[in-house]
């Protein structure tokens, strides 16, 4: 049967590489997109396809954080605290990423992936009437499981 889910109760938490342990926040309007590109195989001579190839595959996970830990934030733009200054190095910091789902019911879906990074490093704004949110975009090369306990 159907069940309806709640945006605004996903959690994002990330472990690994120079994240924090704790969970990141709690996610809104989130997304799991999987990125697949596919090529269509033709025959000598014939216009049709014959057959379809997939090449790439990743996927990418977005969503407005409205809690987190201020150190997240220091962390995913690589800030190194003894240096005073982001790290300048081409490294690519990846870690592990679960994106938990709670239906309206109070039943949950869980996705994690590993090796996933910043693309784009997350970006902190909001109004002066609103609470600062930070706008999170991962990219994954594939899920490691899925649940739905």
């Amino acid at each position: 049967m159907p069940k309806k889910w709640r945006g605004q109760e996903a959690i994002l938490e990330v472990s690994g590489g120079n994240m924090p342990t704790e969970p990141f926040g709690v996610l809104q309007e989130v997304t799991v997109t999987p990125d697949v590109e596919r090529d269509e195989l033709r025959g000598a001579g014939d216009t049709r396809f014959v057959d379809v190839m997939e090449t790439a595959r990743a996927f990418d996970i977005s969503g407005e954080v409205m809690a987190w830990d201020p150190e997240t934030w220091d962390r995913a733009i690589e800030w190194d605290d003894a240096a005073g200054e982001t790290d300048g190095s081409a490294d690519v910091e990846r870690f592990s990423a679960t994106i938990e789902l709670t239906a309206s019911d109070g039943s949950t879906k869980v996705v994690e992936f590993s090796d996933a990074y910043f693309d784009p490093p997350p970006e902190i704004g909001g109004s002066r009437d609103e609470w600062m949110g930070m706008t999170v975009e991962l990219r994954a090369p594939d899920v490691d499981s899925i649940s739905n306990p």
